[in-house]
């Protein structure tokens, strides 16, 4: 519900509005709204999540610089740390530092609405106060709008991949917003569906809006595992074995509706369809979003020989029963014997697992007290928050976060088969690491490139500012 505050003057209002970042003309009266902030958030605004990735690694205290990569490499490729809202901050550090006073205000004050208002579009869409509006968003506080007739800004993913975002980051941000909204849904779109993505990009926008599309690439033994482990026998029809490929491309897309009747119509209309999957709930889609946002589980789904030892799968069984019931299993993670055990390298009944230290945390006792291994936080304590939140040193398993190879192997050095699975690494992983390694230098060749060109550009311009002087 809306809460509408009596202001008259209208100057009250707009020395609050930065009028670098608003069109005041033709308002011929302003009002203050009291608004929930999570009903200004949607595809038009993919930034917004980035920026609270960042805070919410912060609040926590985690040692990995997971949110700040996301934070920096977005605000690179959304304005090259260059503000243009009067204020002109510049460069990373400046961003970082401003950003951080908000939050920690917010935090001790809940939003101060003496000294400023969120200004949104007449469709609500958040027109400036970026950072502002995600620190409400963090400490859940309400917010001060005020509402003007200006068209939407469009800060969607498309605007960030066309800027040269690269996908690691769109798919974390893509995954944040599936665990932060409840009316999120992933449409699957297998090889065999008589849809086209533009044709299915224009049916979703009948329902609702697309907030994120990708594509994922499975090989036979990858639409295999996807099926058995994800769909099950629900919904193994949608796409027959016989028809698997060596290279099989998923159309994957994140949609949201506030629309009830609209989710039901599009649900009838899909599974009408051949080849096309929608979640059903707001679980299920964050349990797709793990397989097709994370290039791990994606690796996992087309390398992995899953080995059907019973007494492995009873003991995971116990122990992913424990996690979800203490809803504590963002902050554990597999590693050692699990790790190979799960891609099908070695055969072992051993769950090992690291975790983040939290109050209260019952699944630690529940897992010690049936017998699973003891974690081993202490041998590499200084990369635990790395490896257990920065989506690149882990995969998921039905839900499960699980080291990747590449980091179990450094932890398990002394293993009797290090020799044996060391080469299985390097065949599997190897490859497919390396375009992603190719993909991540060349970003950064050309922003640093850039960030040179930027700062001769600056040095140029004070330099002729003192010749003129003179």
């Amino acid at each position: 519900m809306e809460e509408i505050i009596d202001l008259s003057k209208n100057k009250l209002i707009t020395h609050k509005l930065n009028k670098n970042r608003v069109n005041l003309s033709g308002q011929n009266s302003l009002e203050v709204l009291e608004m929930d902030p999570w009903k200004l958030i949607d595809h038009r605004r993919f930034d917004i999540v980035a920026k609270y990735i960042y805070a919410w690694f912060k609040e926590k205290d985690l040692k990995s610089t997971w949110g700040k990569e996301i934070y920096d490499n977005h605000l690179w490729v959304f304005n090259q740390y260059d503000e243009d809202d009067g204020f002109r901050k510049k460069g990373i550090n400046a961003f970082i530092k401003s950003f951080d006073v908000t939050l920690e205000s917010v935090k001790e004050n809940g939003f101060n609405d003496s000294i400023s208002l969120i200004p949104i579009s007449k469709n609500n869409s958040p027109l400036d106060g970026a950072h502002r509006l995600t620190a409400t968003l963090l400490y859940n506080q309400k917010v001060k709008v005020v509402r003007l007739e200006q068209g939407d800004v469009n800060y969607n993913y498309e605007f960030f991949k066309s800027r040269g975002l690269l996908p690691k980051w769109c798919d974390a941000i893509a995954y944040e917003y599936c665990k932060l909204k409840r009316n999120t849904f992933i449409v699957t779109v297998f090889p065999n569906s008589t849809y086209v993505k533009e044709e299915v990009k224009e049916l979703l926008r009948k329902y609702g809006n697309v907030f994120y599309e990708k594509e994922v690439d499975l090989n036979k033994k990858g639409v295999s595992n996807l099926l058995s482990q994800y769909w099950k026998e629900k919904e193994l029809v949608v796409y027959p074995q016989e028809e698997y490929r060596e290279s099989n491309l998923l159309h994957v897309f994140i949609f949201e509706t506030n629309d009830d009747i609209g989710y039901r119509r599009l649900m009838e209309v899909i599974q009408s369809e051949v080849g096309m999957s929608l979640s059903n709930s707001q679980e299920e889609t964050i349990r797709l979003a793990q397989v097709f946002l994370n290039r791990n589980t994606i690796h996992f789904l087309n390398n992995a020989c899953p080995i059907r030892n019973q007494l492995f799968e009873d003991a995971f069984e116990q122990y992913k029963k424990i996690l979800n019931g203490q809803k504590k299993s963002d902050n554990f993670c597999l590693v050692s014997d699990a790790v190979r055990t799960i891609y099908g390298v070695n055969d072992s009944i051993k769950l090992v697992y690291i975790y983040r230290e939290t109050h209260n945390c019952d699944a630690i006792h529940n897992l010690l007290k049936r017998g699973f291994h003891k974690s081993l936080n202490s041998a590499y304590e200084e990369s635990i928050d790395d490896i257990i939140y920065n989506p690149e040193n882990h995969f998921y398993y039905q839900g499960m976060k699980v080291a990747t190879l590449k980091i179990a192997k450094k932890i398990k050095k002394d293993s009797n088969n290090y020799v044996d699975w060391f080469a299985v690494l390097l065949e599997s992983i190897g490859k497919s690491l390396y375009s992603f390694d190719k993909e991540m230098i060349k970003y950064n060749i050309i922003k640093k490139s850039k960030i040179l060109r930027l700062k001769f550009g600056a040095f140029r311009m004070k330099s002729l500012q003192v010749i003129k002087r003179w």
